[in-house]
C-alpha cells in the first residue's frame, strides 16, 4: 500500500506541471522545420510578452534575430543555444539551464 501514495503523488506533479502557467519559450531546432517553429514562436511570444525565449539549435544567429525583429520581439528575450549535435541533446543541453534558473514549465 505504499507504492498507491507514491503513485498518486507523482501523478499529481505531472498535473500540477500541465497546467501551470509556462515561465517560458522553447524552441528546439530541426533541420527542415525550425524555420517554421522559429516564424510561430514569435507571433506566441507577442502573446505572451514577458515571458523569455530559448532556442536550441535554431537558424543562424543573424536569420533567427531578424525573424523576431520583424515580428517585433525585444530581442533581450532572446537566448541561442548552439550545442546541440542530436535530437537527444538538443533538448538536454538546454534542459538542465533551464532548471538552473528555476524554469519548470515551458511552451515547445
Amino acid at each position: 500500500m505504499v507504492l498507491l501514495p507514491i503513485v498518486l503523488w507523482v501523478g499529481f506533479r505531472e498535473v500540477r506541471a500541465y497546467f501551470e502557467e509556462p515561465q517560458a519559450i522553447l524552441v528546439l531546432g530541426g533541420s527542415t522545420s525550425r524555420l517554421e517553429r522559429e516564424r510561430f514562436t514569435a507571433e506566441l511570444a507577442l502573446k505572451h510578452p514577458r515571458l523569455p525565449i530559448w532556442i536550441s539549435s535554431g537558424s543562424p544567429r543573424d536569420y533567427t534575430e531578424q525573424v523576431f525583429s520583424d515580428a517585433g520581439v525585444d530581442l533581450d528575450r532572446l537566448t541561442l543555444d548552439y550545442q546541440a549535435v542530436d535530437t537527444v541533446t538538443n533538448f538536454t543541453t538546454i534542459a538542465d539551464t533551464l532548471r538552473q534558473r528555476g524554469i519548470q514549465s515551458v511552451y515547445w
